[in-house]
């Protein structure tokens, strides 16, 4: 699921499958020119997510067997594990079935641990500025000029 503010854009991507919870402030940050943010949306919105959970032993794609098994789904429902990934550990497509989507959501919430993730948007702009700051040439790492740190003029195993 994808979490997206009318303001700040996209905001946070939930997997509830997974418990995971992943932040994007770097994109928001991008996101003051209200054109950028409503063609990013469009973008993003409407283009197909590809579909990674697969069966454990034949390597099947979940979410392709269910629609084909299953059915397309109403606007109240989701494809769920039964039972859920975080009580098993495994994705098997004898597992999956069509749940009503707020209980089952609502059950994931309250049945496993939620793992923050790095946000790796805001990461990325981290590295970006301080590459920016160096420039040409770099700083030769954190803390000085190239040669100085360890094994370098005066570091450990100069000359005694």
């Amino acid at each position: 699921m994808e979490l997206w503010g009318e303001v700040s854009g996209p905001a946070l991507t939930v997997t509830p499958v997974m418990g995971w919870l992943r932040p994007h402030a770097g994109k928001a940050a991008r996101m003051s020119d209200p054109v950028m943010r409503e063609r990013m949306g469009a973008t993003t919105l409407t283009s197909p997510s590809e579909d990674i959970l697969d069966d454990d032993d034949t390597g099947v794609l979940v979410a392709d067997w269910a629609i084909d098994n299953l059915g397309v789904l109403g606007a109240d429902q989701v494809y769920g594990l039964t039972p859920a990934y975080c009580l098993t550990g495994r994705v098997s497509l004898d597992q999956v079935g069509i749940e009503d989507a707020v209980a089952h959501l609502t059950f994931l919430a309250q049945a496993q641990d939620h793992v923050l993730e790095q946000d790796f948007s805001a990461a990325a702009a981290q590295a970006a500025a301080t590459i920016a700051a160096d420039g040409p040439g770099g700083s030769g790492g954190p803390g000085g000029t190239p040669g100085e740190g360890a094994g370098g003029p005066g570091g450990p195993g100069a000359g005694s």
